[in-house]
């Protein structure tokens, strides 16, 4: 006696993609996120990056700023002494 196939149907091959879909949906979810959790820390590290090195030029400016604010008077003062030097001396 010949034996029945099982009757594959439209309804019963998407029950079993379903299925299959469900029971590894958790490990290649795990895998995304593992790998969108890495290309982000790299991305945040590279902008960090970027930033500290940002930050160090500006503080640089700020202290050459604070330097040449610092001599202002003492430059100030020698064009006023110069300038009493020299007027006499073209006179």
């Amino acid at each position: 006696m010949m034996k029945k196939s099982p009757v594959l149907t439209e309804g019963k091959v998407r029950e079993i993609v379903h299925e299959e879909i469900n029971r590894t949906k958790p490990l290649w979810a795990d895998e995304m996120e593992y790998r969108y959790d890495e290309k982000l820390t790299k991305f945040k590290d590279g902008v960090m990056n970027g930033l500290d090195k940002v930050m160090g030029e500006l503080q640089k400016i700020r202290e050459e700023t604070t330097v040449v604010s610092s001599y202002k008077d003492r430059i100030e003062d020698h064009e006023e002494r110069i300038t009493k030097i020299e007027l006499p001396a073209i006179r």
